[in-house]
């Protein structure tokens, strides 16, 4: 996979020679490139030349690290700009591996407040003693009370709605 390889290459120069991390300004440039489909597809387009599109990318992201305005003008200049999004996401996972954070999606019926979340914090802490939690609270309005929590592959359903669906499956087998 191509992309696994440039995410590689721009993590392991961004570590060696600048130290900066990139991931804030990768993430600002997918969001520009997502809300912006018509300057994406110039970006991509066969009928500009490279250095037409290496000039948009310096007027339009010029608080780009030269590092990885560099790395863009490559991605430009091999034609892989159809792969940003992926090379994005495969940067974030050695990053979020490399650096050990782990995020995790709570979804409660309203937003946490402070208190809840530090609460939450605490004990998931307990769980992922080694990690640096990076919490995203969703509201769903559907649940009646509790939480669910979403981290890795693993889901913990708190929910008052699992909470009733437990007991009418105990009380179902203890009348049949």
């Amino acid at each position: 996979m191509v992309e696994v390889e440039y995410a590689k290459a721009l993590f392991e120069l961004a570590e060696e020679q600048t130290k900066t991390d990139c991931m804030d300004q990768l993430s600002l440039i997918a969001q520009i490139l997502d809300e912006e489909p018509e300057f994406t597809k110039l970006l991509k387009s066969p009928f500009l030349s490279v250095k037409e599109k290496t000039e948009m990318i310096k007027l339009v992201f010029p608080f780009l690290n030269p590092l990885l305005k560099e790395w863009m003008i490559l991605l430009i200049k091999r034609d892989r700009m159809d792969l940003f999004c992926r090379i994005k996401d495969s940067y974030q996972q050695l990053y979020e591996t490399s650096f050990k954070i782990l995020k995790i999606k709570v979804v409660s019926p309203k937003i946490l407040d402070e208190r809840q979340q530090e609460q939450l914090k605490q004990r998931l802490k307990q769980k992922y003693p080694d990690r640096k939690l990076e919490i995203e609270n969703t509201i769903d309005p559907s649940l009646l009370g509790g939480i669910q929590i979403f981290a890795n592959d693993e889901r913990l359903d708190c929910s008052l709605k699992n909470q009733l669906a437990k007991l009418k499956r105990i009380a179902i087998r203890k009348d049949e």
